[in-house]
């Protein structure tokens, strides 16, 4: 073990000083930004008995140039091709494939045999290399196999087959040791576009160490089951892509791609000035997708003619015209799905269930993935329009999480298996778990939009700028949290808490520096979730409070708010208004101005917390109008 960390950390600073990846693509296309190693004239060589160029030429079994790093075999058979629309290249016939970000790649081997292990491309990498393939098939799904040549490793992937204009798709494969590596078809024909190889730039940490430990021990005799590997997250690393203001997720229409992911990936690779708008729309329908929004100038917008946000049954279901983004991570719990990323990928979860035992410890805090958040946005000017982000982590088991092995940390309730199952909706399950995480992202904006989740649902960093107009946050304790500031303007702040007594919602837990301004709610309207609708609980809420502030500096101010009562009059707000659960001692910038119970034109502030300000006029202390247009 010592000897291989010695040669790792070698290689890592080599590689740091020329870590340029390298490319074999079979159009012969030059990709700028990597070390090309397929020329005209290599690929010509290929075909001995041809002139360069000529047409309907068979390709045979070959081992390009020393420099090249490249083996072809045939298995001896003498009606393989390269397909390409390069004219200058020796050829059998004219194809190219397209990606679902439209990239064309204008070449590709192509072996003309079905289900041939012995038919293979091969390379040799080192421990630590990335290589991405451009893979297709002869329309049909097909399984590959990434294997070395001593067959003492192997890994698989999953082409669903040409979808539309689609006819090939992007994956990566790690090197968990030096080796010749070989690639083939499992059950299709081996298609093969490019081949990208990124070098190992940086000295691993102990756990990737042994992760790759762990990897290169799956030999290939152990091969039993056939797997869809593209799934999701997109790791895929595209060529640049043509700007579009508009792209189309989810239907039956070919020109759509399938995942909010897909169109993500696409965003990153676009050539687009600074301000250009990429509009993502999106069909209705739930989107068990994990998002990480990390390019600037992205609106997510649901496609619906007539959208809507609403939830039913419980909370499990959505209405026909919503688009709803969840996932089911929570803190607390270890998932045999969860990748180094802290993000769902099969592969991971397929590799652990053969360990029996996850291979990532969830971290869960504002370190790594912000308490778990499905969605985590870091580009600036992002917007959401009429979309549900949701955690259903305290709100009903998923397709996804039925098909998880969940681990308890330490004493947290074992969660059940059973898909739709609302148990979980039970205080004993309560854990953090968040629906949405802004971390660094200026002028964002939720328009008409429901997030969900219990504790600690939306948050925001110091240095986020967030405006949500209109729609729905629901939660239990601290659910609207962090040191961002945000405007809430006519927002519905409801308290999804289950019927145990001591069941409270804390709608807020702000941070934010003195330096600057913390949350602001405009009008906003403070009900309980509906029983049977949005929670499956049949009782009304509890009272709860307006927050417990996170740091004695965070700043809150409750302007206008409009108060449910219970159908015995008791205020959805308890008496004191405010809890210092969480600093003991409070926060003096929590402030409060024309409150209204129920149909009562003021409610009763004589109990307030005594660190709390009840203002008598719509003006901070320090001079501030407390006007949304201006909260900065």
């Amino acid at each position: 073990m010592k000897r291989v960390i010695f040669v790792l950390m070698m290689m890592a600073g080599m590689a740091a000083e020329a870590a340029v990846p390298q490319c074999w693509d079979f159009g012969a296309e030059q990709v700028v930004g990597m070390q090309n190693m397929l020329t005209a004239k290599e690929i010509n060589s290929w075909f001995p008995a041809y002139p360069s160029g000529t047409m309907s030429a068979a390709l045979l079994s070959f081992t390009a140039s020393d420099s090249v790093n490249l083996r072809y075999y045939t298995h001896g058979a003498h009606n393989h091709r390269l397909r390409t629309t390069n004219p200058i290249l020796t050829h059998t016939d004219e194809k190219s494939v397209r990606d679902s970000a439209g990239t064309i790649y204008h070449g590709m081997i192509y072996a003309n045999s079905n289900s041939d292990p012995d038919i293979y491309i091969e390379q040799y990498f080192n421990i630590g290399d990335t290589i991405e393939y451009v893979l297709s098939s002869n329309n049909g799904p097909e399984h590959y196999r990434f294997y070395l040549s001593d067959s003492s490793y192997y890994a698989t992937c999953f082409y669903p087959g040409k979808q539309g204009k689609t006819t090939c798709a992007h994956y990566r494969f790690i090197c968990p040791k030096n080796g010749h590596y070989r690639l083939s078809g499992v059950d299709e024909k081996l298609i093969v576009a490019r081949i990208i190889r990124y070098p190992l730039d940086r000295q691993l940490s102990k756990r990737e160490l042994s992760d790759l430990k762990r990897q290169a021990r799956h030999p290939l005799k152990k091969q039993t089951l056939k797997v869809r590997n593209a799934d999701y997250p997109d790791t895929c690393k595209l060529g640049e892509v043509a700007y579009k203001d508009t792209i189309w997720v989810g239907g039956e229409r070919p020109d759509h791609v399938v995942r909010i992911n897909d169109a993500l990936n696409m965003i990153r690779h676009m050539r687009r000035d600074k301000g250009q708008t990429v509009v993502v729309k999106i069909e209705p329908g739930n989107y068990e997708e994990m998002l990480r929004i990390d390019v600037d100038d992205v609106t997510l917008s649901n496609a619906a003619r007539f959208p809507s946000i609403r939830v039913m049954n419980g909370g499990v279901d959505i209405a026909p015209q919503a688009v709803r983004i969840t996932g089911y991570y929570g803190y607390g719990y270890n998932y045999f799905s969860m990748n180094s990323r802290q993000q769902y990928d099969p592969r991971t979860l397929r590799a652990n269930r053969k360990h029996k035992a996850p291979s990532t410890l969830n971290k869960g805090g504002s370190d790594s993935n912000y308490w778990n958040a499905v969605v985590i946005v870091s580009g600036r000017n992002f917007r959401a329009e009429n979309i549900i982000f949701e955690n259903s982590f305290n709100q009903y088991i998923s397709l996804k999480e039925s098909g998880d092995s969940v681990i308890p940390q330490t004493t947290q309730a074992i969660r059940p298996k059973s898909v739709g199952s609302t148990e979980v909706q039970q205080k004993r399950y309560r854990e953090r778990a968040a629906a949405i995480a802004f971390i660094d992202s200026a002028n964002a904006v939720l328009q008409d939009c429901r997030v969900i989740s219990r504790q600690d649902a939306l948050y925001g960093g110091d240095d986020v700028h967030l405006r949500v107009n209109g729609g729905v946050i629901a939660g239990s304790v601290d659910y609207i949290f962090g040191g961002m500031t945000m405007v809430c303007d006519k927002t519905d702040l409801v308290l999804l808490v289950s019927s145990e007594h001591n069941d409270r919602a804390y709608i807020t837990a702000s941070r934010s520096p003195q330096s600057h301004r913390g949350m602001l709610f405009y009008r906003c309207h403070v009900r309980g979730a509906i029983p049977g609708v949005e929670m499956a609980e049949t009782v009304p809420a509890h009272a709860g409070y307006f927050g417990r502030p996170w740091s004695r500096s965070g700043e809150t101010v409750f302007y206008e708010t409009r108060v449910d009562t219970l159908d015995d009059g008791t205020p959805l707000i308890m008496p004191v208004g405010w809890s210092d659960g969480l600093t003991g001692v409070g926060a003096p910038r929590s402030y409060e101005y024309h409150t209204t119970n129920g149909n009562s034109d003021n409610a009763d502030t004589s109990r307030r917390a005594e660190w709390s300000t009840i203002l008598s006029m719509p003006v901070l202390p320090d001079g501030t109008i407390i006007d949304p247009e201006i909260w900065r």
